[in-house]
């Protein structure tokens, strides 16, 4: 038995050298690694909301139980965010890595 060809994926090989799971995001992303998670929330936001969100992220600290975005009162979950704005910040780290690859 043939193993997949991406570091670390034990699993067997189902086409050109990768598994089942390494094949879909090569045929979807043309990479074999592709994004880890594509359920993120909408591909576009603002610099202004992108600058926030990340310096959110960076100062976090035990403190208040909603998420600190301005403006939002849902319940903090993660580093500060609330599963939507977490979920905008892992969408614009995904497109700064789809740029930083020259996709």
């Amino acid at each position: 038995m043939t193993t997949c060809s991406v570091e670390g994926c034990p699993r067997r090989v189902l086409a050109r050298g990768v598994c089942k799971k390494h094949y879909s995001r090569l045929l979807r992303y043309g990479d074999p690694s592709g994004p880890k998670d594509h359920r993120g929330a909408p591909r576009t936001i603002s610099d202004d909301t992108a600058k926030e969100l990340r310096a959110i992220w960076e100062r976090h600290a035990p403190g208040p139980k909603r998420c600190e975005m301005p403006g939002c009162d849902q319940a903090r979950r993660i580093r500060g965010l609330c599963l939507y704005h977490r979920a905008q910040l892992q969408s614009l780290d995904r497109r700064l890595s789809d740029e930083e690859r020259g996709a």
